[in-house]
């Protein structure tokens, strides 16, 4: 059981930072329920975040009463938040509230000089970045972990307004995380922001706010948790490109197209057109048997070139099906250009190509129709330029055709 092996590990890591009460197999035991019922927790996407502040709470009551059992337990939390295919955001959420939750359990007995001495030195050397501000947001202290992830020091940090390191979306932060924290009973809020940074530099920042009182009751504190995202928006927005564009070209491909087509057909008003344009090279199998496979793709990739630049604006839609077929799709905004931009499409192959072993001429054929977009399906939009497609080769070739309906 996955569970056992990570209660395992994580009573290993709590014993070098405190004395067991508890004989080891007893604490592997007790670690193995609370672990499994996070566990459980994470395989629900609605999970409730005061799973982690119950879990610090639980551990603090087994004797681990360090504050530098947070830092210890921190590995253990990642692992099972990877086991369960959370996202990053889910780990600094349960981090948080973990690390509240130990707190909490302490600062509910008298804090002695030795508590309040560790507390300070598991706040110096967190590997996650904290920070905490008063009631309105002003920092007053934070870890060397949040200096080094927001690019300012502490020196600069200390009294300045927290919501300031949003830049230029500052003022709708403020207003957007006071009214969720007034608005749940988690006394938490939880976001994904590109923080930019002095040095001009962004990253993208997983971060969780939490409201908390002092053990009198009488001020109130608002605690910052941060995560550097940036390498996983990174990757992420990569395997996104790449899902969605095709390889050699560089251009939109058959499931971006989709994609695109989908939200195009949602969005239009009743009356809206646009066009959609079929496109291929007339005998392309030909010219890849005779040059090679490697002459075609260079011609391809230009061809690409060319007719991009047949495009007034990013809203007009080039795409890659495939092989040498193309689809060029006109926007409402752009439909009444429609018989100039395919022309534009078709004079694009005038000059030939010019290779290495000399120039080659090619010409496209070209299928286009005018449609309503309310109530269509993207299959039938590319079935009926398909269809104009067919028309024009059947017409010999080298030739446009273009429906309106």
């Amino acid at each position: 059981m996955p569970a056992r092996r990570f209660a395992r590990q994580w009573a290993a890591r709590l014993a070098a930072v405190n004395i067991p009460v508890r004989g080891e197999d007893e604490l592997v035991d007790v670690l193995e329920d609370l672990l499994a019922r996070v566990l459980v927790a994470l395989a629900n996407p609605a999970w409730d975040p005061a799973i982690g502040e119950n879990l610090g709470i639980a551990v603090a009551d087994l004797g681990f009463r360090s504050p530098a059992v947070i830092d210890a337990s921190l590995p253990t939390l990642r692992e099972v938040c990877r086991h369960a295919g959370a996202p990053p955001e889910v780990l600094t959420s349960l981090a948080s509230r973990f690390g509240l939750g130990v707190g909490r359990s302490l600062t509910s007995e008298s804090v002695t000089a030795h508590a309040a001495d560790g507390f300070e030195i598991a706040f110096r050397h967190a590997s996650v970045a904290m920070s905490i501000g008063d009631a309105r947001g002003r920092i007053i202290d934070a870890n060397p972990a949040f200096e080094r992830l927001v690019g300012y020091s502490l020196d600069q940090l200390r009294g300045l307004d927290g919501f300031d390191l949003a830049g230029d979306t500052a003022d709708v932060e403020r207003r957007r995380i006071f009214a969720e924290l007034a608005g749940n009973d988690s006394g938490a809020v939880r976001f994904e922001s590109e923080q930019p940074r002095p040095d001009g530099t962004t990253r993208w920042v997983g971060w969780t706010i939490t409201q908390c009182v002092s053990a009198d009751g009488e001020r109130a504190y608002l605690l910052g948790f941060g995560q550097d995202l940036t390498e996983q928006h990174t990757a992420a927005q990569r395997l996104h490109w790449q899902a969605h564009h095709d390889p050699l070209t560089g251009l939109t491909n058959r499931r971006g197209l989709h994609t695109e087509l989908h939200s195009l057909v949602g969005d239009a008003h009743p009356g809206q057109c646009a066009a959609v344009c079929a496109l291929d090279v007339d005998g392309f199998k030909a010219v890849n048997d005779t040059y090679g496979h490697a002459v075609g793709d260079q011609i391809l990739v230009e061809l690409a070139e060319r007719l991009r630049r047949c495009l007034s604006t990013d809203e007009e839609l080039l795409a890659r099906l495939g092989g040498d077929e193309f689809i060029v799709v006109l926007p409402p905004s752009a439909v009444d250009r429609a018989r100039k931009t395919i022309d534009l499409l078709h004079a694009a192959v005038i000059d030939p190509f010019a290779l290495p072993d000399g120039p080659i001429s090619v010409s496209v054929s070209i299928g286009a129709v005018v449609t309503p977009l309310t109530g269509r399906r993207v299959s039938e939009l590319l079935a009926e330029a398909d269809d104009c497609l067919y028309q024009a080769k059947a017409l010999g070739k080298n030739r446009w055709i273009l429906r309106e309906r």
